[in-house]
């Protein structure tokens, strides 16, 4: 259904293109029989409403969304009036009851339906379960009322006229129309921002949907009559809006619907499918523009962002081509990269009309570097937003002072190969398959070149040497490989010469579409010889040129390749010191939190309670009862402040972990877990002391307190056994339930794919302690899980004092006392 989504802008052209074409030929035909309008009115504005009226009723009963039951009662209202309306269109009168009725009932549905896209944006909560049935029952009851009392006052005649056939919409039906038109277009405008947030597919069709009813609203407005062309416009708008509206439900429904399970339930699946699935698409989107941004950094061509002809953004490749960094370029003008005034402005001049047009600048020109140096540059520009060269330029800069020195050098040497070719003492003959000359650098005496050219070799050529000069020929084009062959032909002026001709293959463009051939005179042998190996000294060096030229090529991609496997090794490094640093100040975390709690129970709270004696001394002996009463208001403060430090310094230091030790914290977070959720725990401590600082113990007990939360949450079992004790120098926990276990690979992929850290973050904090982390499970028997930490773990510090584990039974805490 998905790709029927695409044809919300043609509907709502192709209505409004209608209505305002009838409008403007505005045809003076009246067609209203009897029947059509009742029947069409009960297919498309009774029947469509109420099956959704029926859907969003079933929908609020399970989730109890405000919304929905706005939709069900704005449906009511529309489906109710569609209904009433057209059967007393063959009235007296009828044309101006239907109206007002159809009308006022558009009014009351479109209010009721901009007040359910309203209610998301005051984030509404769900409707208690037992107030759902009245409060449904309750609205529906209102608005049936509401439209009776309309329909009542229509047909006896008691509301004013809407109407007026021939003439037009009373004022009284224009204002309502207007008020009805406003209502559905700002509701399609609040859901299709809706959509565009969410992508949810089913708003799109509601979005249309409330279009169309406003485009038919509107050409309803416009008729003058009844039963007119542009009226049936409207309606038939109207109509197919609310088929949209269906659409857009049952794709809904149909979604719910297929997970099989309860309503509410599926419901709720599908909305936190979507958060997901935006999730996802921002995680995604972010990685692109991260990836893009590392690739933009790091492409080999220099790139620039102007504004104003200032320099806004430029990649590494233009701080190296340039020499400058980027604090020296960015923001500053570019004018110090050209060698004058006059082609800093003359680029100017050229470009920006040529950008503005949305079109793109290429030239070639010669620029400066920081140390004075000059650039032969090739550079392409684009404007971001045409014509608005505000918004900046994006210019790809690429250094060619090197290719063009190549080029140039490769040019001289073609024109030298080639005044060597024109004026060699043999005969150079380029010829295509058939032996056609396409190009002679020279002709014997009494032959002329032009003449000479596209005539056929075998024209020149005496007895079997025309079938030697073809076999070889076809040869070098097959085997695409020079052949030697001695051959008869016309010499000067006619003259029967033997000739040594060499034919060889000459590729174009990838391409084998002629051949060279270079004829010798036999007479000058010696001649022909020099000059043929001058030639091949020149292919040499050529070929001895493109290898050195390969061979650099490889040494800097290897170089490049060796460059890009140090920045891994350098940033895999970068994340060791990043994870151990994380470590290193959850530890330091700990200590300023016990550091900063002994000091507000000690000094602050101290101070307080002392200022509060000395307040209660001296009221006692303050006589005037003024000075008395703010003396008893100050002591209130003061008791206040004193209360805030306690409670801020549980917060801060729980006392008992604090106090009574990790084994005592230990026990008392399994009674409150059994109290919470009823799990039995048996705890086994041996009591035996085991210094260890408070920021450790506190990570351990953060730990303890994760893997009971998930015994509590994932494991389904009856009992879990704690066991505490200390085995030269470490402390070792064991945690031990009888629940349904899990599978460890399951629960890694499940890690990779929704990104949880749970116990991959235990494990680094244990580690990175010096301690211990494992856990043994499977499916079906239960899960054990083993803590170990040594005394004096690494990452601990110095200047925390350390305070035995197994004192956990001797000391009492107290959250909120002195």
């Amino acid at each position: 259904m998905h790709r029927f989504g695409n044809i919300a802008a043609p509907l709502l052209t192709c209505f409004t293109t209608l209505i305002a074409t009838l409008y403007w030929a505005d045809p003076q035909v009246v067609l209203e029989p009897t029947a059509l309008l009742p029947a069409l009115n009960t297919v498309f504005l009774a029947c469509t409403p109420f099956f959704i009226v029926v859907i969003s009723t079933r929908l609020f009963l399970a989730v109890g969304r405000l919304p929905l039951l706005m939709l069900g009662c704005g449906m009511l209202a529309l489906g109710g009036a569609g209904a009433v309306s057209g059967w007393f269109i063959g009235q007296p009168g009828g044309p101006n009851t239907t109206v007002t009725i159809y009308n006022s009932g558009a009014l009351l549905s479109g209010l009721l339906l901009l007040v359910s896209a309203v209610i998301p944006l005051l984030d509404a909560k769900e409707t208690a379960p037992r107030l759902r049935l009245p409060l449904v029952l309750t609205s529906y009851l209102g608005v049936a009322v509401i439209s009776a009392s309309i329909a009542v006052a229509a047909v006896t005649g008691h509301a004013p006229a809407f109407i007026v056939q021939g003439a037009g919409p009373t004022s009284t039906g224009r204002a309502v129309l207007a008020a009805a038109i406003a209502f559905y277009a700002a509701t399609a405008a609040l859901s299709l921002r809706q959509y565009l947030g969410t992508r949810v597919e089913q708003l799109r069709w509601y979005a249309t949907g409330l279009a169309l009813f406003a485009t038919g609203l509107a050409g309803v407005l416009l008729q003058k009559s009844v039963g007119s062309p542009i009226g049936w416009a409207g309606r038939t708008a109207q109509y197919t809006g609310g088929l949209c509206i269906l659409v857009g439900v049952l794709t809904f429904w149909k979604t719910i619907v297929s997970t099989g399970r309860p309503i509410a339930e599926a419901y709720g699946e599908v909305s936190r499918r979507r958060i997901s699935e935006l999730e996802q698409m921002n995680a995604q989107l972010k990685a692109m523009m991260q990836e893009q941004s590392i690739i933009l950094e790091n492409v080999p061509i220099a790139i620039f962002k102007i504004a104003e002809r200032k320099q806004v953004w430029l990649n590494r490749k233009a701080e190296e081509l340039f020499q400058y960094s980027k604090q020296e370029m960015e923001f500053q003008s570019t004018r110090p990269l050209y060698p004058s005034d006059e082609a800093y402005h003359l680029l100017g001049e050229q470009a920006y009309p040529v950008l503005a047009r949305g079109l793109p600048f290429e030239t070639e020109q010669e620029l400066v570097r920081k140390d004075g140096g000059r650039l032969r540059v090739r550079y392409i520009g684009k404007a971001i937003d045409p014509p608005d060269l505000s918004k900046g330029t994006l210019w790809l800069l690429e250094d060619v002072t090197e290719r063009r020195a190549l080029e140039s050098k490769l040019a001289e040497s073609e024109a030298k190969f080639r005044s060597l070719v024109m004026n060699a003492p043999f005969l150079v003959t380029n010829v295509d398959r058939a032996g056609t000359i396409e190009f002679i650098n020279r002709c014997s005496e009494g032959f002329d070149t032009d003449s000479v050219t596209g005539t056929s070799s075998y024209d020149y050529l005496l007895g079997d040497s025309k079938e030697i000069y073809r076999a070889a020929l076809e040869r070098t084009f097959q085997e695409q490989t020079p052949q030697r062959i001695i051959v008869s032909g016309l010499g000067d002026n006619g003259s029967i010469r033997w000739f040594e001709t060499v034919l060889g293959p000459l590729v174009t463009d990838g391409r084998l579409d002629s051949a060279i051939q270079v004829t010798i005179d036999i007479t000058e042998r010696r001649l022909a010889e020099m000059a043929l190996q001058d030639a091949r000294d020149e292919l040499e060096r050529q070929v001895a040129a493109r290898t050195e030229s390969l061979t650099a090529a490889n040494a800097r991609l290897r170089a490049e390749v060796e460059e890009r496997m140090r920045a891994e090794d350098q940033i895999l490094e970068h994340q060791k010191k990043m994870e151990a640093l994380t470590q290193e100040l959850s530890l330091t975390e700990e200590r300023e939190r016990e550091r900063i709690a002994g000091e507000l129970h000690d000094q602050v709270g101290q101070h307080l309670i002392l200022v509060k004696l000395k307040l209660q001394w001296l009221a006692n002996e303050l006589t005037s009862e003024k000075e008395t009463v703010v003396a008893e208001e100050i002591d209130k403060l003061l008791s206040q402040s004193i209360q805030d430090i306690r409670s801020l310094t549980f917060q801060l230091r729980p006392p008992i972990l604090a106090n009574a030790g990790l084994g005592a914290a230990i026990k008392w977070l399994a009674e409150e877990l059994r109290e919470n959720y009823g799990l039995n725990f048996e705890l086994t401590d041996d009591h035996t002391p085991l210094a260890l600082r408070y920021e450790v113990r506190s990570s351990i007990f953060q730990a303890v307190r994760e893997i009971l939360l998930n015994v509590v949450k994932h494991s389904h079992c009856s009992l879990a056994r704690i066991r505490l004790s200390s085995d030269a120098g470490r402390m070792q926990i064991e945690i031990t339930d009888n629940g349904t276990g899990f599978d460890p690979d399951q629960v890694a992929r499940k890690k990779s794919r929704s990104g949880g850290f749970g116990l991959f973050n235990l494990r680094k904090k244990i580690d990175y302690l010096g301690g211990e982390f494992r856990i043994e499970t499977e499916l079906g028997v239960g899960t054990r899980v083993f803590i170990v930490v040594p005394q004096d773990p690494v990452g601990s510090g110095d200047g925390t004092p350390a305070e035995p584990v197994g004192a956990g039974e001797s000391t009492a805490a107290c959250p909120a006392g002195d």
